[in-house]
């Protein structure tokens, strides 16, 4: 097993019969999780290799698709990743899961409303995020009280554009929220009528500034 791991040096030529182009000499050499253990029949002028996997199991492949790593083991490894996605260990009835859960129905365009909202604006749950595993390391466990955000709601879900916040934080989170800009900040209405600048309550506020009133002027005027 040790010999038929090592890498044999790529330059090593193999000549065919009959004057035709050199083949490379690729017995040992390994490509992920196959190891290239002899010359297989051609087939269409095409390369084709006699390779073991790491399971045990041997599979003829094409010398191209070893190069490009189009094939890199007999199929098992599709078979343990989505073995990994399909795994929580238990968890199926934790809070986290489901949150976990319904963040991959929303963009799965299985209904009008998720295509809608969520798969015809491109926003899809990142790569990584497929397992719950890796959603729950890089999130931690949902606290009680918060719900998953997105800090930016044209992007997908991933670690670096989602947080847990409250549901006064995500109601003022909505695509459909209008944003204010004065004094050099832009908040939501009722961001705006919360701040210690602001002379007047949310509905007169929102009210001014459907009048056209200044934002500066709406906010500070009594």
């Amino acid at each position: 097993a040790a010999a038929a791991a090592s890498i044999l040096p790529c330059s090593r030529i193999m000549r065919r019969k009959g004057g035709q182009r050199p083949m490379m000499d690729m017995p040992g050499r390994r490509f992920g999780r196959l190891v290239v253990v002899s010359h297989a029949v051609s087939t269409c002028r095409r390369t084709m290799w006699n390779c073991r996997c790491d399971c045990g199991q041997i599979r003829v492949v094409r010398g191209t698709d070893l190069r490009t790593s189009g094939t890199t083991s007999c199929g098992c490894a599709n078979r343990d990743a989505s073995s990994a996605a399909n795994t929580t260990h238990g968890r199926t009835s934790s809070r986290t899961y489901k949150v976990w859960l319904s963040m991959r129905q929303r963009c799965d365009g299985s209904t009008p409303l998720s295509k809608k909202n969520y798969s015809d604006r491109g926003i899809t749950v990142c790569g990584r995020w497929q397992q719950f595993e890796n959603f729950i390391e890089d999130m931690g466990e949902a606290p009680e009280g918060l719900t998953l955000d997105r800090k930016n709601n044209s992007r997908g879900y991933c670690k670096a554009n989602c947080r847990w916040v409250d549901a006064k934080r995500q109601a003022r989170n909505r695509r459909g929220n209008r944003i204010i800009t004065a004094f050099g900040e832009s908040k939501v209405m009722a961001e705006w009528a919360e701040d210690p600048r602001c002379a007047v309550g949310a509905d007169a506020l929102g009210a001014r500034i459907r009048k056209g009133i200044h934002p500066e002027v709406a906010i500070t005027t009594p």
